[in-house]
């Protein structure tokens, strides 16, 4: 089975996804999100795996924006603990380190550290693309902020790991595809909606009343920009229930009335963390 990530070999999702999937699947990495929704939808893979959110830096917008796009389906979650760790080239030491390479995010996520062992971080596209680079370097005062799973990749050096500042970090990721699952028993349900536009106020709180009234608990709900409308916003909400389930059909179909379009991106059960 072809599983299709973004990033290069060592990413964290390429980690999440081996420990989810199994590493008898054939993950594949593209350059962006889009990419990888590109190749699903032409059916160079068969489903994608792909990162949704993040405990400390929030929402993976631009997959959430293609999920609306596109008509395709959530069929699982899963939550890696993100271990970054300092790798640099065999032999080196801490203590020579004076850059350090990653992510914007990675590096923000560990600020204290970087700080803290006076490096001067330096911004690069990706965790394990900056991984990759030290290795390529011939430069031996410079370290990366990657995955653990760059090390045996990349044939480097692990000098630290767990260095964000709050370890806390954890992400959150879909496996999707294109065919609708119908599952007997799910927890969950991810949907996205656009409120009708009203003169009257209160239009988002009459679609949240809804499920309030029928008893539901949501456990996720956030705007983003609507793609064809200025200034107009739908709404991600994340429902602690499957889509079986005889209430949430029960107010959908109240929901409806209320909302200019409800799209269900996927019923699933809630996912684990993952355990090496």
């Amino acid at each position: 089975m072809k599983i299709g990530f973004q990033g290069i070999e060592g990413s964290y999702s390429q980690q999440a996804l081996l420990e989810h999937l199994g590493k008898k699947v054939d993950s594949i990495g593209f350059r962006s999100f889009e990419d990888v929704f590109l190749a699903l939808e032409k059916g160079d893979i068969d489903k994608a795996f792909l990162p949704a959110e993040n405990s400390i830096a929030g929402s993976v917008a631009p997959v959430f924006d293609l999920l609306l796009k596109k008509d395709f389906h959530i069929y699982s979650e899963t939550f890696l603990k993100i271990n970054h760790c300092v790798l640099a080239k065999k032999g080196n030491t801490l203590e020579k380190m004076k850059k350090v390479l990653s992510h914007p995010v990675a590096l923000e996520q560990c600020r204290d550290f970087i700080e803290r062992n006076k490096l001067i971080p330096v911004r690069e596209y990706d965790t394990a693309g900056s991984a990759l680079m030290i290795s390529e370097s011939e430069e031996s005062d410079v370290c990366a902020i990657a995955s653990p799973l760059c090390k045996r990749i990349y044939d480097l050096d692990i000098l630290e790991e767990n260095i964000s500042t709050n370890l806390n970090n954890f992400t959150r990721f879909f496996v999707i595809g294109k065919e609708k699952v119908y599952l007997n028993e799910t927890d969950k349900t991810s949907i996205v909606f656009k409120p009708k536009r009203s003169t009257s106020y209160g239009a988002l709180v009459n679609t949240l009343d809804i499920f309030s009234k029928y008893e539901i608990n949501l456990t996720r709900v956030e705007s983003r920009p609507d793609p064809n409308k200025l200034w107009e916003y739908v709404f991600y909400i994340d429902i602690a229930m499957g889509e079986n389930d005889k209430k949430l059909k029960k107010a959908m179909l109240v929901l409806a009335d209320f909302t200019e379009f409800i799209k269900i991106l996927g019923s699933y059960c809630h996912g684990e963390i993952l355990k090496k």
